[in-house]
């Protein structure tokens, strides 16, 4: 469940998360929460896009979601991608104020931000995706989200939560969030000199502290929740070395529950942070197959 990814999030937190600086100009979204948390969107649109908006011919839209440090960061990879497309990007920075690195047992008291961190970034998106929804140039009927490692299970859960939302692709996504915070965790201690029989007990005590505390679904009872309106797209790694094979296939045995309309692809190379493919071709080999799925190209 939910409850057990605060281990997780910062274990993945670096997968997607290059150190780079935003190739073009992108327009501001200001979005409002409930709790009255503001959170400043980038909307990134192609270059022959911009001007009077009601010049613009309505085009595609990408909700991206990915590294738990600044998520954002990756409209900048895709800018090129954006271009040669012709779509628009959209994302914003998770609202988390805490260090993204998880240190045992200093990181434990950042555990409430943790919890206000995940439900403020279900919020976000589907205000995000709203607020997109009212745009002149962009295509509703083709908003997509996109949640690629830490990001799938966000927008699956938004997706969950909004029936309205029709279009998710989940690329690298898992279940098992408690299998993938013992490898994680216990790879992470025994790197640091710990015995693997201590570090497994202490891997227990902090899951199971997160699993009583953060109180969220799981992705697979999200995937569960998906009704007959919408569509998953669900890209995996065949030689994925971060997530385990059963953590991601219960993830999509959970999506084939749902009563959506879900599609399976499986990628050849490793996970998005592993391998010697540069990272921006890898993400944007990736991007290419969620577009052909909204044109219909994928079963």
């Amino acid at each position: 469940m939910l409850q057990k990814w605060l281990p997780t999030y910062f274990c993945l937190s670096s997968l997607l998360v290059p150190t780079v600086t935003f190739a073009k100009q992108t327009l501001s979204i200001p979005l409002t929460l409930q709790s009255g948390l503001h959170v400043n969107a980038q909307l990134l649109l192609p270059d022959h896009h911009l001007g009077p908006t009601s010049n613009r011919i309505p085009i595609p839209a990408f909700l991206v979601f990915g590294g738990f440090q600044d998520a954002a960061r990756i409209l900048d990879l895709l800018a090129p991608w954006v271009d040669r497309e012709r779509v628009a990007l959209a994302s914003f920075d998770y609202p988390y104020t805490g260090p993204r690195k998880f240190v045992f047992p200093d990181s434990l008291s950042d555990v409430p931000k943790a919890k206000r961190m995940i439900g403020d970034t279900v919020e976000g998106i589907v205000l995000l995706y709203r607020a997109l929804q009212t745009r002149n140039d962009i295509r509703s009927s083709e908003i997509i989200l996109v949640g690629a490692s830490l990001g799938a299970p966000f927008v699956l859960q938004a997706a969950a939560n909004d029936p309205s939302i029709q279009k998710t692709a989940l690329l690298h996504g898992f279940g098992q969030v408690e299998r993938i915070a013992h490898i994680q965790l216990q790879a992470g201690f025994v790197r640091k000199g710990w015995p693997t029989w201590l570090a497994g007990p202490v891997y227990w005590i902090l899951a199971r502290s997160a699993w009583w505390y953060l109180g969220q679904p799981s992705p697979e009872l999200s995937a569960e929740l998906l009704g007959p309106n919408q569509r998953v797209l669900y890209v995996t790694a065949v030689e994925d070395s971060i997530i385990p094979l059963d953590a991601r296939e219960a993830l999509w045995q959970g999506l084939r529950r749902s009563k959506a309309v879900v599609s399976r692809v499986d990628i050849s190379g490793d996970h998005f942070a592993a391998g010697s493919e540069p990272m921006d071709s890898k993400i944007q080999r990736h991007f290419d197959v969620v577009l052909k799925w909204n044109r219909g190209l994928v079963p």
